[in-house]
């Protein structure tokens, strides 16, 4: 079934995946999955991850204190990061070869939200969100011990200390996060998934069903219990 609806996408559109959701929540993983699948059915698409772009421009990872708002020469430098990523994203998916881009970062306010949407618009490719949400701490810790402390960032660091500097980095995205507002935002086009796919909501996902059906499939979570629709007028 996922398949006809791959098939059934025009070839001159489009899309813009947007990750949105704290650290630790997956998106990554997401993004990895829903890119290679994609690929192997066919349809060129290509991860931009914003934390691998800071990486190419920060050599040495500090600490925690660099995501944080009251640091303001880390906000600068972050957003200018994010620019750079999305205008390498924009020029791929403005070529011929490219189809499906993925745009994975935090995205935790509504205003880089509004931001990414104004800069794909004039560009006229389609948005939609993907936003995970977890509030199981025990999901989450898990997260935390089998990725990000053995990420690049925490290399020369002792996993101990590594913990508890990215648990404080949760905490400075956490001051920020707004998540997608079903009334506010119901005329985006959006996926929730909340606990690693215990329940799914869809809003306006025309046209692009096919991620949905990917997303609540067996290539990214298992636990699938409840799908919503939200359909708004």
């Amino acid at each position: 079934m996922l398949l006809i609806f791959v098939d059934s996408c025009s070839d001159d559109e489009k899309t813009v995946v947007v990750l949105v959701g704290l650290p630790a929540r997956g998106k990554s993983y997401i993004s990895t999955k829903l890119s290679r699948y994609l690929n192997w059915v066919g349809i060129n698409t290509r991860v931009f991850n914003v934390g691998a772009y800071r990486r190419l421009q920060m050599k040495d990872y500090n600490d925690h204190s660099y995501f944080s708002d009251e640091n303001n020469e880390g906000v600068a430098l972050r957003q200018k990061i994010a620019s750079e990523a999305l205008d390498d994203l924009i020029s791929w998916l403005t070529s011929d070869v490219g189809r499906i881009a993925v745009f994975d970062a935090t995205n935790t306010t509504r205003e880089r939200r509004l931001w990414i949407m104004e800069r794909c618009k004039t560009h006229n490719f389609q948005v939609i969100f993907v936003e995970s949400i977890c509030k199981d701490k025990n999901l989450i810790q898990e997260n935390v011990l089998e990725v990000k402390v053995n990420s690049p960032d925490y290399k020369s660091i002792d996993k101990e200390e590594a913990l508890k500097d990215f648990l404080k980095r949760i905490e400075h995205y956490e001051k920020r996060y707004e998540s997608i507002d079903d009334d506010l935002d119901k005329d985006w086009s959006y996926i929730k998934i909340f606990d690693q796919g215990k329940r799914y909501l869809a809003n306006r996902i025309e046209g692009k069903f096919f991620l949905f059906c990917f997303l609540v499939g067996e290539h990214c979570f298992l636990n699938c219990r409840t799908v919503g629709w939200s359909q708004h007028k």
